[in-house]
């Protein structure tokens, strides 16, 4: 073999072990390299976990210290939002007050059927509202088909009608209403016990004769007391205990229903002058 054959198979063979050692040397290096790939991961992930929650910590103590760190704007918007509700509250405050300040009144019409509380009622009403004065009626009529449907006619029923009115109209009273009641209340014991149990109360005596309030009979029960249709009926087989000292009376016999809400009127408009001054 010559001499350049020989080194020719030398030279791959050199040639063979350094590219064998070079890839040796590459593996070796994609190796490493590759470990430290993932021991980088591994510390940039524990360093990104460490700076979220060093983050999501100082966001909590920033809340916290939220007020003494707020700026000159905020500061100013957050006084001026607290000046406003200090106001709202300061005004419902004030309103309660004055609810408080005013007491209710009790306006309580009595007499026979068809002697005209009803009608003065209403007039006492529509008065009332113009002034923008907040009132409430209960209608006797009313109050027996609902709240006393339970109830006869007999002396321990009537009475017990008329104080359960009398509750009723003490509730509202207490809330500064004034409140007009309309019911035959025919004993003089029940009145001055509904009286008593509301306070404030202005007794208005619609003083009618029998004779005039048996000929407008606007239910036609005069008439069926007289033939016996209907039994304990007041004034014809049951009594009807007058006033002795009302604080109002209305002669409706004899005067207009807007001249007995004058006067109905002018004992309202004295008890609120009182409770104003």
């Amino acid at each position: 073999m010559q001499l350049s054959q020989i080194v020719s198979k030398m030279n791959i063979s050199y040639a063979e072990d350094g590219l064998r050692f070079i890839l040796h040397q590459s593996d070796s290096r994609l190796v490493k390299g590759w470990t430290m790939q993932k021991t980088n991961l591994r510390l940039a992930s524990t360093q990104t976990l460490n700076r979220f929650a060093l983050q999501r910590e100082h966001e909590t103590i920033s809340k916290r210290n939220r007020t003494s760190q707020i700026g000159p704007l905020e500061s100013g918007l957050i006084s001026e939002t607290y000046s406003m509700g200090k106001e709202k509250r300061v005004g419902r405050e004030r309103a309660v007050s004055r609810g408080k300040s005013r007491s209710g009144l009790t306006v309580w019409f009595t007499g026979l059927s068809g002697a005209g509380k009803t009608t003065i009622c209403r007039y006492v009403q529509m008065e009332l509202a113009t002034r923008d004065i907040e009132v409430e009626v209960l209608d006797g009529d009313v109050i027996r088909k609902h709240l006393c449907k339970d109830l006869g006619f007999s002396e321990a029923d009537r009475k017990e009608n008329i104080r359960r009115i009398a509750h009723v109209a003490k509730l509202l009273t207490h809330h500064g209403k004034i409140v007009l009641v309309a019911a035959i209340s025919p004993y003089r014991s029940s009145r001055e016990e509904a009286r008593s149990i509301v306070g404030n109360f202005i007794e208005v005596y619609v003083n009618a004769p029998l004779a005039v309030c048996e000929q407008r009979d606007p239910k036609g029960l005069y008439h069926k007391a007289r033939i016996g249709m209907i039994h304990g009926f007041t004034g014809i087989d049951d009594p009807y205990e007058a006033p002795e000292s009302a604080d109002v009376e209305c002669l409706t016999g004899v005067e207009s229903p807007k001249e007995s809400c004058d006067k109905v009127m002018a004992a309202v408009l004295q008890f609120l002058n009182r409770q104003s001054k």
